[in-house]
């Protein structure tokens, strides 16, 4: 068993540096932790057993996996808007007579990255979780069409990920 003190002023730093003593625990060992403030007068001694700590480490992989994500279709989401709104925006003015169609059809030729939404596949289950709750964060029901054009994923691929969900 180890009992190896490592003291650390911060959840964080624990973190970093249990990584580091994770390859020389073996899977029964406990890791004696000493978490104190800056002084050290403030502090709490624990063990963990290295199954916990495995445990804590891939659960915290994954929150920042989702963290990451929701943060990329986030992003996603605003530039699509924006890119929606340009369209529509020069829409109208083709539709005022501000611009006639070789105009509108040059703009559009000449500025792809301003007015078209690429749509990728992508079948994961992980990225409808967490675009579900963006889409439950905004507060709105959308059709599957929206979504896909919202976060950028082909409608297929959405049907296709719904029906594996559907299926378990």
């Amino acid at each position: 068993m180890s009992n190896e003190i490592i003291n650390y002023e911060e959840h964080t730093s624990f973190i970093n540096q249990t990584i580091d003593l994770e390859d020389r625990l073996a899977p029964n060992d406990f890791l004696k932790v000493k978490l104190s403030d800056s002084t050290e007068s403030n502090f709490v001694e624990f063990q963990l057993p290295k199954q916990s700590v495995d445990l804590y480490f891939k659960t915290l992989e994954i929150e920042k996996s989702i963290n990451a994500l929701k943060h990329v279709y986030a992003i996603t989401a605003i530039k699509n808007l924006l890119k929606k709104n340009h369209f529509l925006q020069l829409n109208l003015d083709y539709s005022n007579k501000l611009i006639n169609e070789e105009e509108f059809e040059r703009e559009i030729d000449d500025n792809p990255d301003r007015f078209i939404i690429e749509m990728t596949s992508n079948d994961s289950v992980l990225d409808l979780y967490v675009i579900s709750e963006l889409i439950e964060k905004i507060g709105n029901q959308f059709t599957i069409d929206e979504v896909s054009e919202l976060f950028s994923i082909d409608t297929e691929s959405l049907h296709r990920v719904i029906s594996k969900l559907i299926s378990r």
